[in-house]
C-alpha cells in the first residue's frame, strides 16, 4: 500500500478534486490505513489471513517493461 499512499500525495499535490482508490484484493488493515489519504476506497475482497497479493491470482507472472509500455500505448489510443 506504500505505493498507492505515494501517489495518492501526488494528487493531493496536484491539487485532485477528489481522490479514489480501487485495488482487487488487500489486507484489512491496510485498507484502514489508505482511507485516510483517500476520499474513498473499493476493494473486492479483504481476506484474513491474506497471505501475499500473488496468492489470490490464478496468474501472477511479472511482466515486462515493454509489455507495460505496449499496453499503456494501447490505453491511450483508446
Amino acid at each position: 500500500m506504500a505505493g498507492a499512499v505515494a501517489r495518492t500525495d501526488e494528487c493531493s499535490n496536484l491539487k485532485a478534486a477528489r481522490i479514489i482508490v480501487a485495488v482487487p484484493v488487500a489486507p484489512p488493515d491496510s485498507l484502514q490505513a489508505i482511507r485516510s489519504y483517500a476520499d474513498e476506497v473499493f476493494c473486492l475482497k479483504t481476506p484474513e489471513p491474506f497471505m501475499a497479493v500473488g496468492y489470490w491470482y490464478r496468474d501472477f507472472r511479472q511482466v515486462s517493461d515493454a509489455e507495460v509500455i505496449e499496453l499503456l500505448e494501447k490505453a491511450r489510443s483508446l
